[in-house]
Order: C-alpha cells, then structure tokens, then sequence
C-alpha cells in the first residue's frame, strides 16, 4: 500500500502526520509526507 499524507499548516501540523507516517511505514507501506520544504527537516530527523 502507498499512502500521502499532505500536510497545509504549520510546523506544529507536522509533527501528528511524522506520527502517522513512522508506524504506517514501519507495518509495510510506502509513505510520502508533502508538507512545504522549510519542514522538511522536522520529518526527516524522525525518520
């Protein structure tokens, strides 16, 4: 399964959907987060 997870607010927006996105990932699916570039560090330091 591949899932997005788009994300329209602020940082505070991100950090619940990198909370998604890390178990979903870890049971098998394939996981984008599309949030603006100035987050992207917030994702991927959970990663």
């Amino acid at each position: 399964m591949r899932v997005v997870l788009p994300v329209f607010e602020s940082g505070a927006g991100v950090e619940p959907v990198v909370g998604l996105a890390l178990p979903s990932r870890a049971l098998g699916a394939g996981v984008r987060v599309c949030a603006p570039w100035e987050f992207a560090d917030a994702a991927s330091d959970r990663s």
